[in-house]
């Protein structure tokens, strides 16, 4: 008698095995009775639609092996909701034979550097960028990062002769003061990976480049933006309205930790996040 043949289970078969005993395991109970019960049914159904979602497309990945590659997007948002076109920052060389804002958001600006880092040039040329975007009333006060690469005399002289208020959030503290950090760029990247999946599906091999990212990016921001989204993110981060209370001195602690070796007296903490009067 010969050998006896492996059995061969591919990924779909194994995606379909483990739905079969997800509903096993979630639905063969009792049939519940009454308003309550029809509830829990609900819930389960919920669960189930997630984790077969999830087994069938952590299949798919979102960019392979050595086609990967890195593009940096810029978005600056206002406390009314409005979000500025984008402003991206890709690796030279700069492409000639076609336009890598074909498709995408209106108003889109790219520049290039030798390896798509932010640097203080780029930076300036950023802040002319949101100087053509911004409301017209001035001053107006844009919240930035401490990134050595936004300290230069061309940037803060460009600003202050245009009426924009650079302010430095604290250090290690983004994810409490930034807005977009705190309730913009979760959701954002949510639909991304929905959109690079769907790219992915539909046009297997195709990948996505300099040539297709900006106009991708648009379909993502077109499904993410809600004008309440970026106002919640705001309101969240205690920045406007202003409320001091949002973070508490207790929440600072990392950053003051890893910012000084000495301990940061009371009454400099509470001036980091003052009350409002």
């Amino acid at each position: 008698m010969g050998k006896p043949r492996k059995k061969i289970i591919s990924t779909e078969s194994r995606c379909v095995k483990r739905a079969r005993g997800i509903k096993k395991k979630y639905f063969s109970l009792e049939k519940p009775s009454g308003h309550e019960g029809h509830y829990s049914q609900l819930k389960r159904k919920r669960y189930l639609y997630k984790k077969l979602q999830s087994s069938i497309t952590s299949q798919i990945p979102y960019v392979s092996g050595r086609s990967k590659q890195r593009f940096r997007v810029m978005y600056c948002a206002a406390d009314d909701g409005v979000m500025l076109p984008p402003f991206l920052i890709y690796p030279e060389p700069k492409p000639r034979g076609y336009n890598p804002l074909t498709a995408s958001v209106e108003g889109s600006e790219i520049a290039y550097t030798k390896k798509g880092w932010m640097d203080a040039p780029i930076f300036k040329h950023f802040l002319e960028h949101f100087n053509n975007h911004a409301v017209k009333e001035r001053p107006v006060i844009l919240l930035v990062d401490s990134v050595s690469s936004h300290i230069s005399m061309s940037v803060f002289e460009y600003a202050k002769g245009n009426g924009i208020e650079l302010y430095r959030l604290v250090p290690n503290a983004t994810h409490l003061m930034q807005p977009l950090d705190k309730g913009v760029f979760g959701p954002f990247k949510q639909r991304w990976h929905q959109v690079v999946r769907q790219h992915y599906r539909a046009n297997p091999g195709n990948l996505i480049g300099k040539e297709n990212f900006a106009a991708k990016l648009k379909d993502a921001f077109l499904l993410f933006y809600k004008p309440l989204t970026v106002i919640n993110a705001f309101k969240a981060s205690g920045i406007y309205p202003v409320d001091g209370t949002v973070i508490t001195k207790e929440m600072l602690k990392p950053g003051i930790t890893y910012s000084s070796s000495q301990p940061e007296p009371e009454e400099n903490m509470a001036n980091d996040c003052p009350n409002p009067s």
